[in-house]
């Protein structure tokens, strides 16, 4: 039973000279059969095309063992890139003068690219981005700190009248206590005036003077 090959065809030298001893001829197999013993697989050829992009031709014995070199040819040399998102995002960027007649050409494509995917390029956009983030949340911090200072202010003006108000509770307290003590120093200096009891009147004649009035206090006005 001969030894089978992977899809590359990219086996030793030595195994693919012990296969190709031990198998029948091509010509004498059915034609779904490889002469290998397995089920023929399609095999690819250099005209068709990977995933729409690359073109890799594959010899078919791959002659003394070495490494199979694929013609890589860029889609975007050959036309057939879709650039609408390129053009986009060139237009929204606004670096490239006579955008529509330089992508006309597939090469000013290419280079129109590799512009956009330059390691220069990619760093002045991420550095842009990044300035735009920044100024945008100064921008917010700024607001922020503005209505910050309003609150300030608007705490200093409470706290000014709070103390205000105390001052005159305690200015109102301190006049009242003068009032007080000065009520309370003129009662003192006021001589209380006794005047003597009149002799009661005898019973059997008739009454010569009348009682006369209460003494009178002197009051103090303590609300004045």
């Amino acid at each position: 039973m001969g030894i089978r090959f992977n899809a590359l065809n990219n086996a030793l030298p030595s195994l693919r000279m012990e296969g190709v001893q031990s198998r029948p001829p091509a010509e004498t197999l059915p034609a779904n059969v490889s002469p290998t013993g397995g089920i023929a697989q399609p095999s690819l050829t250099a005209a068709e095309p990977l995933n729409g992009r690359l073109v890799a031709p594959f010899p078919p014995n791959n002659a003394g063992g070495q490494r199979v070199t694929s013609a890589v040819a860029p889609a975007q040399e050959q036309g057939d890139m879709p650039m609408q998102p390129l053009e986009a995002a060139i237009e929204a960027d606004g670096k490239v003068d006579g955008l529509q007649q330089a992508l006309n050409q597939p090469a000013a494509r290419v280079r129109a690219f590799r512009f956009l995917m330059a390691a220069e390029s990619v760093r002045g956009r991420e550095l842009e981005a990044r300035y735009d983030q920044l100024e945008h949340r100064l921008s917010t911090v700024n607001a922020r700190l503005q209505r910050a200072e309003s609150i300030m202010v608007q705490i200093d003006a409470r706290l000014e009248r709070a103390r205000l108000q105390h001052d005159l509770e305690m200015v109102a307290g301190d006049i009242r206590r003068f009032r007080l003590e000065h009520a309370f120093e003129a009662s003192a200096s006021v001589p209380e005036t006794v005047e003597p009891e009149p002799p009661e009147p005898s019973q059997s004649g008739p009454a010569t003077s009348q009682p006369s009035a209460p003494t009178r206090q002197p009051v103090l006005n303590l609300f004045a």
